[in-house]
C-alpha cells in the first residue's frame, strides 16, 4: 500500500505508447488519411439539433474553426531545482463540480487548486491567478478527478501506479492504494451516477475499480486484450453501467460494467494509441488518438458501431494533448501539440 520511489526523470511518452501498441496491427485507412468507413451519416444525423448540422460540412476535411480568447493566466509551479527535467509540466487540469476552482496535477509533484471566482469574460489580467491550495505528493501525478459525492475531495493517479484521495481544504489524505503493480496510472474517473464509484487505467494493462468513500472497497478488474496499456477511462453520466476505456493497442472499448469479462463493442479505426475516450451522451463516444485525429462514433444501441465522423487539423503524434466534450452543446475540443485547440 505504500508507493515507491519516484525516478526524477521523465519516461519518453512516445516509446512507452509504441512499445504498448507493436504487437498490434494497424487497421485499414482510407487513401485520404481519414480513421476508416464513415457510414452511418444520415442515421446519426437525423438525432442532432437542427442547427448543429450544416450540409458544407459533410466534405469538409478540416475541424469547424472555432475563435479562442485567453482570459486568465495561471500561475505555474516553482521549478528551478528540476529544470533541466521540465518538471512544470501539467499533466491533467479539471474543473470543480460546482465550476468554482481548477486543478492541476503533473511532474512537478504538485496538486495545485486556483479559484475561478475572480476571471470575468472580458480583458485577460495579466496577473496570473495564484494558487488557493498547494499540495505536494510524493510521486509525479498523470491524472485528476474531482468527487462528485465528497466536496472538495480530488482522486489522483500517480506514474508509480498509486491511486490517492485528498481532501483540497484541509490536505488531508483521505486513500493511498496501490493495486497497479506500480505501474503508471494515466486515467481516473468518477461516475457521476452511482456514488463513490471510481476507475483508474494504467500501464499494467488494467482498469479497477472503487466503491465507496475513500476507496474503500475493490469493486472489479477489466483486463484489455493483450493487457495493453489504458491511457483513458470515462464514466456514462446517461448511463450507470456504461465505461469506455481508451488504449494503446489503438482501440476503444465499451464495457457494461455489469459483466466486465468481455467488452460490448470494440471501436477499430485509429492507426496509433488511443489517448481518451469521452461520451457524448448515451449513443456517441468520442476518441482521441496520437495519430492527429479526433473521431466521434455511433455506438448503434449496442450494435456494431460506425465511425461518424473522423477530425483532423491539429498536431498529436507524441503527447496527451486532451479532450474534452459538451454533449448538450455538440461540442467537442482538443489541445495540439502545435500550441493551438
Amino acid at each position: 500500500m505504500r508507493r515507491r520511489d519516484c525516478d526524477d526523470n521523465c519516461e519518453d511518452l512516445e516509446v512507452a505508447l509504441d512499445t504498448a501498441s507493436s504487437s498490434r496491427p494497424h487497421p485499414a485507412n482510407s487513401e485520404d488519411g481519414s480513421c476508416g468507413d464513415q457510414t452511418g451519416l444520415d442515421s446519426v444525423r437525423e438525432g442532432m439539433p437542427s442547427w448543429q448540422w450544416r450540409s458544407e460540412w459533410e466534405v469538409q476535411e478540416e475541424p469547424i474553426a472555432a475563435s479562442f480568447r485567453e482570459v486568465a493566466a495561471f500561475e505555474r509551479p516553482p521549478c528551478t531545482l528540476y529544470k533541466k527535467h521540465h518538471a512544470d509540466i501539467v499533466c491533467s487540469v479539471e474543473f470543480s463540480p460546482d465550476g468554482h476552482m481548477l486543478a492541476s496535477a503533473g511532474v512537478a509533484k504538485q496538486i495545485r487548486v486556483y479559484p475561478l471566482a475572480g476571471i470575468r469574460d472580458g480583458d485577460c489580467d495579466p496577473e496570473p491567478v495564484s494558487a488557493a491550495f498547494i499540495h505536494r505528493l510524493p510521486s509525479k501525478m498523470s491524472s485528476v478527478a474531482w468527487s462528485p459525492f465528497d466536496e472538495g475531495v480530488l482522486t489522483v493517479g500517480d506514474y508509480d501506479g498509486v491511486v490517492a484521495q485528498v481532501h483540497i481544504a484541509s490536505g488531508h489524505l483521505i486513500a493511498d492504494v496501490d493495486e497497479h503493480a506500480g505501474r503508471r496510472v494515466w486515467s481516473v474517473a468518477h461516475s457521476t451516477l452511482q456514488p463513490h464509484l471510481c476507475a483508474s487505467g494504467s500501464d499494467d494493462g488494467t482498469a479497477r475499480l472503487w466503491a465507496g468513500r475513500g476507496l474503500a472497497n475493490a469493486a472489479g478488474v477489466i483486463t484489455l486484450p493483450r493487457r495493453a496499456a489504458i491511457c483513458g477511462i470515462s464514466f456514462c453520466s446517461d448511463d450507470e453501467h456504461a465505461l469506455a476505456l481508451a488504449g494503446a493497442d489503438c482501440c476503444a472499448y465499451l464495457f457494461d460494467m455489469r459483466n466486465t469479462s468481455s467488452p460490448l463493442q470494440v471501436l477499430e479505426g485509429h492507426r496509433r494509441p488511443v489517448s481518451f475516450a469521452r461520451f457524448m451522451g448515451r449513443d456517441r463516444l468520442v476518441t482521441a488518438s496520437v495519430d492527429s485525429s479526433v473521431a466521434l462514433w455511433s455506438l448503434n444501441g449496442g450494435a456494431s458501431p460506425t465511425l461518424f465522423r473522423c477530425y483532423r487539423g491539429h498536431a498529436n503524434h507524441k503527447n496527451f494533448v486532451g479532450l474534452s466534450v459538451r454533449a448538450r452543446d455538440e461540442l467537442i475540443a482538443c489541445g495540439s501539440e502545435s500550441g493551438g485547440s
